[in-house]
């Protein structure tokens, strides 16, 4: 397990507050016009202050003119 960079990681004031987190890669590919698609996860704070389980999402977009 490596060691994160306080500049990559979640501030702990912000994480503390979150009702929610959405973790995505998403690939962006062409010209005029771009494809782009994702997969992640998202994990939700529960009533009693814990975390859910993590869930499959996925993102799908098309679009066009000059990127």
């Amino acid at each position: 397990v490596g060691i994160l960079k306080p500049e990559r990681s979640i501030p702990d004031n912000i994480l503390k507050h979150a009702k929610g987190l959405a973790i995505l890669t998403v690939v962006k590919v062409g010209v005029m016009v771009t494809y782009k698609v994702g997969t992640g996860l998202v994990i939700a704070r529960r009533e009693d202050g814990s975390w859910s389980p993590p869930s499959a999402i996925s993102s799908l977009g098309i679009g066009w003119g000059t990127q």
